[in-house]
């Protein structure tokens, strides 16, 4: 396994560098920053305005030269970064740094096929260099079934004690607490499931939680759970308002093709979470 940083040092916000630097210490993997330069952003000749300092007053440069410029750029500034966080958090591993020519849709396809056991951390924030909306990081997510982990700029805490996840009560099927069995063995969270009872149906929720809590008690046996059952007549705004009062260390989205929180999750439901909870998201495939 291995924690790799989508770079976003050309942000205006706090980077997540450090937030993923010090979740890859924690988890005691291998960490990596990663910084694709898409070619399409690059286009045509640059003017000296460019880099007034190293191109003569008047000229221009290629595309190729342009990526060149940018790589060096990035790699400087992510070299300067780097330094200081790794001697502030006395890093004990080896940080890698790739700064590649290729689109960030590319750049995750390949590492998620070389190893589907890595976590990307990404800002929940797009920087306008990577990622240019917050649909495009979702989808980045969905097409290429990354382990994510969304993280708003500035959240320096990465303990990963309590754990929200929402659910369905009326599933009998507890796939998503059976695959992230050794991930939960690991760190020994507490988990919070919640649900939403819509159409007034909220104590046949609140019945169904008693038997989906003693499901999960035993595929988890030594980890505290409580369920919560929630009313509202919007199930992703009311999972994010009651998200941002409890303030978990992460929210949990397990997403497969029968998963019932698919259903719950419509497209739009799923970009109104990245939009709206502010706290770390933790987008897991099954």
């Amino acid at each position: 396994m291995k924690t790799i940083i989508i770079s976003d040092i050309k942000s205006n916000k706090d980077s997540v560098i450090t937030y993923g630097l010090r979740l890859a210490k924690q988890l005691e993997t291998e960490a990596e920053v990663m910084h694709p330069i898409d070619p399409r952003v690059h286009q045509g000749a640059y003017g000296a305005v460019s880099d007034s300092q190293s191109v003569t007053p008047g000229s221009t440069f290629s595309h190729e030269e342009a990526i060149f410029r940018e790589k060096e750029g990035v790699k400087k500034d992510l070299d300067k970064l780097l330094s200081a966080e790794a001697s502030r958090l006395n890093y004990p591993l080896k940080v890698e740094v790739q700064v590649e020519q290729e689109s960030i849709n590319e750049a995750v396809k390949n590492k998620v096929e070389k190893n589907n056991d890595n976590i990307f951390v990404i800002s929940a924030e797009p920087d306008g260099k990577i990622f240019h909306s917050k649909p495009e990081i979702l989808e980045t997510i969905k097409n290429n079934r990354a382990t994510c982990l969304i993280v708003p700029p500035g959240n320096l805490s990465i303990s990963l004690k309590k754990i929200l996840i929402p659910v369905d009560f009326h599933a009998s099927r507890m796939d998503t607490l059976s695959e992230l069995h050794p991930f939960f063995q690991k760190i020994r969270p507490y988990i919070v499931a919640v649900d939403v009872a819509e159409n007034g149906n909220y104590t046949e929720k609140e019945l169904k939680s008693q038997n989906w809590k003693e499901l999960a008690s035993d595929i988890l046996p030594h980890t505290k759970i409580s369920t919560v059952t929630l009313e509202g007549d919007d199930y992703s705004s009311t999972i994010a308002a009651f998200c941002n009062r409890n303030t978990p260390d992460l929210f949990l989205i397990a997403l497969q093709k029968q998963n019932p929180v698919k259903r719950i999750f419509s497209k739009n439901g799923l970009e109104k979470l990245i939009y709206k909870v502010n706290v770390p998201i933790l987008f897991y495939h099954i």
